[in-house]
């Protein structure tokens, strides 16, 4: 939520916007991949790590149909989960 305030009060636009976000998420990943202790929670933490970055990158392209945003979230949930050492975890 800090974020996106930021990006308002700042009046970043979308392409800043989406490096923000993506900073953070970067950041973000590894602890949700290895801190949290259910792999269902884990993956809901990164799907909406995912939806937080996408949006942005969505806006800042001018594409808002949904198979765009589906490609997108898959897109960045990849790398994201990549980023956070997914493989290294045991996800049963």
């Amino acid at each position: 939520m800090g974020l996106a305030v930021a990006a308002a009060v700042f009046s970043l636009s979308y392409g800043m916007t989406s490096v923000l976000f993506a900073v953070y998420a970067l950041g973000a990943a590894p602890v949700a991949v290895h801190k949290i202790d259910k792999a269902s929670h884990s993956i809901a933490v990164l799907v909406g790590l995912s939806l937080f970055v996408g949006y942005p990158i969505r806006r800042a392209i001018g594409e808002e149909g949904a198979m765009v945003q589906v490609v997108l979230t898959v897109a960045v949930l990849v790398g994201l989960w990549v980023a956070g050492f997914g493989w290294r975890r045991a996800w049963t």
